[in-house]
Order: structure tokens, then sequence, then C-alpha cells
């Protein structure tokens, strides 16, 4: 019997999340807990109530309550009770606490390759899961108990579905794409840059019916603020005055960065002076990842000229986590894309030593971290 698209999509899919419950799982395994996950769940989820996490009582930079309900909820689940973790880090303790974190990283995973495969071809999936698995954050937050995974998934719906409804839909959708900023909203409260990068773009390309834009827009960016504002507010700090860049080149390493850019804009000039053609639907979404690209260097900037060392948290590339997806996402499609055009057979093979420049030399460090961890 030969299976259908659909159900071979399906089955890569479920190899990838799989594939992934394994890894992260074998790092949840050997990685002792440390002080911020240790915190979360002794202060910030044990000891809270329902009513306190969705408050947003939480006294932490991060204050949104959907991964400290998905931790209460898997404790309850389990029937596990708090230690005090800080003298005792158990194995039981390491997998359960980051068991939410590791379906989300994987299922992340599954998401953005399914969506290639099925939307554009296997070799796409391909392409995608190499992005994807050489990427430093994925393997440094596949297992931690901490919502960063949680971050790495919303935006990877976010950014799917937006691309998506430009490519393939041509319309906003904005029921759905609503609740994608919702999520996004209740997960992390820096997902306002990506929430009102989405706005501008709707609004530039002429989607202005109010009550869509307010649903869709409007009431993710307010309960993201509302968590903001009711969160503590730390003082930050950059241990180099070339850390921000640094920072950012974490969630999208150098080389993937400038194809980034430069693979739409080839993609542009190829329709536009050699294929006379200029509906390119995609601008939205390109746009869109790189509006939020200069949301976060903003966002990096503004942290900077506020700091006052030596006093205050260090900046992390943690912070920027949702850049990690939206450059995955961002990459393969224009990558895809960009493969379609060319006609003639030298542009293609230069087109293909292009692309193996910008995939394939981080694969070696994707197969050291995974037999060998990130030390």
């Amino acid at each position: 019997m030969i299976m259908s698209r659909g159900s071979l999509v399906l089955l890569v899919m479920l190899i990838v999340f799989t594939s992934g419950f394994w890894a992260g799982s074998r790092i949840a395994l050997n990685k002792p807990l440390w002080n911020d996950e240790i915190y979360s769940q002794m202060r910030s989820i044990d000891s809270m109530s329902w009513a306190g996490i969705w408050s947003g009582r939480i006294r932490e930079g991060n204050n949104s309550p959907v991964f400290y309900s998905v931790q209460k909820v898997v404790c309850a689940a389990f029937g596990y009770q708090t230690a005090d973790l800080w003298k005792k880090d158990d194995v039981r303790s390491r997998f359960l606490l980051r068991l939410a974190p590791i379906m989300c990283m994987s299922l992340g995973l599954a998401v953005i390759v399914g969506f290639f495969c099925a939307y554009y071809s296997f070799l796409g999936g391909l392409i995608a899961f190499i992005i994807a698995i050489s990427s430093y954050m994925v393997w440094y937050f596949w297992a931690e108990a901490r919502p960063y995974a949680f971050v790495f998934l919303a935006t990877a719906l976010q950014s799917v579905f937006f691309l998506y409804a430009c490519r393939f839909s041509r319309s906003p959708r904005y029921g759905v794409l609503g609740l994608l900023n919702l999520l996004l909203a209740l997960v992390t409260s820096i997902g306002v840059i990506q929430i009102v990068a989405i706005g501008v773009i709707l609004w530039f390309n002429g989607y202005r019916r109010f009550w869509a834009l307010t649903g869709c827009v409007g009431l993710p960016f307010l309960i993201a603020l509302g968590y903001y504002a009711a969160a503590d507010h730390y003082q930050f700090k950059f241990v180099s005055w070339g850390m921000p860049l640094a920072l950012i080149e974490l969630n999208i390493p150098a080389g993937r960065l400038a194809a980034f850019f430069i693979f739409p804009l080839l993609i542009w000039g190829w329709d536009r002076y050699i294929n006379k053609d200029r509906t390119f639907f995609l601008w939205p979404f390109f746009l869109w990842a790189w509006l939020t690209v200069a949301g976060y260097a903003l966002f990096l900037g503004y942290l900077y000229f506020r700091q006052r060392p030596p006093q205050g948290f260090e900046v992390t590339g943690r912070y920027l986590m949702s850049l990690t997806p939206i450059g995955i996402v961002c990459l393969t499609a224009a990558i895809l894309e960009f493969l379609k055009r060319p006609h003639v057979w030298w542009v293609k093979i230069l087109t293909w030593v292009g692309i193996a420049l910008v995939v394939l030399p981080r694969l070696s460090k994707a197969y050291r971290w995974m037999i060998h961890g990130l030390s």
C-alpha cells in the first residue's frame, strides 16, 4: 500500500518529534539542575498559587504564565513533590521538570520540518532539519526547566503560519494569527516585538479592519505589555562592547544572518529584472522577519545604553530565543524559493554551492553537541 503525501509528512513529523524527545531526554538526564531552574521551580511554581501565576505576581524577569502553569500541571500529574533542589539533584527531578520543555522543543522542530515537507518538498524539510539541528540555541535549551523551549515552539508556530498566510493563503487569517500571537504573549512578554511587527506589516499591506487588527494584534500586545508592567524590572549589563551583535549571532550565526538578508533580495531581483514579475507575495513575511530582528537589535541597544556595570544581570542569548526559529524558517523559505527561480545550469550550481556553504559547515558541530554535549 502506497502512503499518501499527507501520511508521509505526518510520519516525518513523528520521527523528528520522537528523535528530538530522545535527544532532549538524554541531555536532561545528564545535566544537573542549575540555579535558575531551581529558583523557578521552588519560588515561582511550587510556592505560587494559580491566581498568583496568572496575575503576574511571579518575581522573575519573565512572568508570563504559560510555562509556570504547564510545569505546575506536570508536577501534579506525576505526583511530584519539590524537595530542596539546591541540596538534592536526582534523576527524577531532572527529567520531570524538563519534560514539558523537551516536548516543546521537539514539537517545534517537528512543526517546522513538517511544514516545509508539506508545502514545499521533502528536500525542503531536510534543509530545515539540518539548519535547525545545527543551531546552538536549540541544543542549549532543548532540556532546561525554563520558558525558552516554549518561546521556540510559540515562535515556530507563529512563523510558519505567517509564512503560510503570505505565500499560500494570501490572506491574514486574523483568527488563527490572533490566537498564535496570544499564545506568544502568554509565553513571553518580549514577544511584543514580533506581535507589533506583524501589526505593522498587516497595516502597510492594506489589512486595516479595526476590530480584526484589534483582536489579532491589539489584544495580545496589551496582554504582553501588562505582564511586562507587572514583572520585576532588573538592571542588566553586557560583558563586552561587541556583545549585542554576538547575542544575535548566537541565535542566527553570522553566515546565516548574511544569507537571511541576501537570499530574499536575490529572489526580489530575479523576479523583478529577469522574470519581469512584480507580484512578490513573500515580501510581507521577509519584511516581518527583518523587522523583528531590527526590533530585537533596538531592544539590545536600549539595554546597552541603560546598563550601569558592574551592577546587574548579564544579558545572554536566551532573551532573543525567538530569533532562532525565525532564522530557521526564514532562511529555509528563502533558499527554497530561490531554488525555484534560476533555469540556467551554472546559476543552479552556484546556488547549490552557496546553500552548502551556508547550511553544512555547522553540521560537524551539531554532531559534536549530540555526542559530547555543549561543553
